[in-house]
């Protein structure tokens, strides 16, 4: 496989979980803007994970989040990995990340949506990361 890229996305990322019902009541009353608060949203079955940007202006969205649903009290930053197709063209690309990144004893989440691929990883662990991504990738 080629050498793909690999960009530090701005800001800290936190995880929230609920369910269907309990995101139902987030949804009635509006606590978060989609459009700027949110990274990435997955629903499978009755869980609902939010990977929520950490902003000075949502400090209130997160109390609120953080009294609804079960949170991971740590921060993440995502790292965007790009490669010139977007969709499920990418043979290997996880292999190649999770491969080195096992090596080195990183625990990462892998997140994948039609035109990015996301790797969340733990702030403290991010400049052994970006050494694994320094060899495999081209960082921008």
């Amino acid at each position: 496989m080629d050498k793909f890229s690999v960009t530090l996305l701005p800001g800290i990322v936190k995880l929230y979980k609920c369910t269907r019902n309990e995101f139902q009541k987030i949804v009635k009353h509006r606590f978060y803007d989609i459009t700027k608060d949110i990274l990435c949203q997955t629903m499978l079955d009755d869980e609902i994970t939010f990977y929520f940007h950490v902003l000075e202006t949502n400090a209130a969205s997160h109390a609120v989040f953080q009294s609804i649903c079960v949170y991971d009290p740590r921060s993440y930053r995502a790292i965007d990995i790009h490669e010139d197709m977007p969709g499920i063209d990418h043979v290997g690309i996880i292999y190649q990340i999770s491969k080195r990144f096992v090596e080195k004893q990183i625990p990462i989440l892998y997140i994948n949506t039609y035109g990015h691929n996301i790797v969340l990883v733990l702030e403290e662990y991010l400049p052994r990361a970006f050494d694994v991504l320094k060899e495999i990738a081209y960082v921008s």
